[in-house]
């Protein structure tokens, strides 16, 4: 019986995530380590899925790291109803590298994620974006040695995923 309250207690628990979700209040807790629930400067939605892409890909890939895989995993048993309404999928980099690179990766590491999520078999409408550098979270000007200005810009290396309004699954 015990088994049985919790498991209760679980579905009463997405039941009401999905309820505040589907009516536009957010996305629930983003808990897992590399994803974080925020309000974004300029963003339509109320709080964006961002995702290190330093902990998702091997570096300067758009191949999923075996740990980015488990992350993105994580993500979509913590956040249930993330996969029941069309979502948009954007991909970012750093400013090192040309802009034609950074663009093209971007997109690479959305697509890849799209990809992924949809192997673990959702299929909700995901549109992918790739951003190259252009919306950086952090400057970094004037930080050197390279290997510090690497580091510093690691926020800019980023997926984020976000609800997509005005549209039907």
């Amino acid at each position: 019986m015990k088994h049985a309250t919790s498991n209760a207690k679980a579905v009463i628990s997405r039941l009401l995530a999905a309820s505040v979700f589907l009516l536009g209040l957010g996305w629930g807790d983003a808990t897992i380590a590399g994803a974080h629930q925020e309000k974004v400067q300029g963003s339509k939605n109320l709080a964006v899925l961002r995702l290190s892409a330093d902990k998702l890909f091997v570096e300067n890939s758009d191949a999923l790291s075996t740990k980015g895989k488990g992350e993105i995993r994580k993500m979509i048993k913590d956040n249930g109803t993330l996969i029941m309404i069309p979502m948009i999928i954007t991909g970012h980099t750093d400013r090192l590298g040309t802009h034609a690179y950074n663009q093209d990766l971007s997109f690479r590491r959305a697509e890849a994620v799209r990809r992924y999520i949809k192997a673990q078999g959702h299929f909700v409408r995901m549109d992918v974006a790739g951003m190259a550098e252009t919306q950086p979270l952090v400057s970094c000007t004037g930080v050197t040695p390279l290997k510090k200005l690497i580091k510093c810009l690691a926020p800019n290396r980023r997926v984020e995923i976000e609800r997509l309004y005005g549209v039907d699954s």
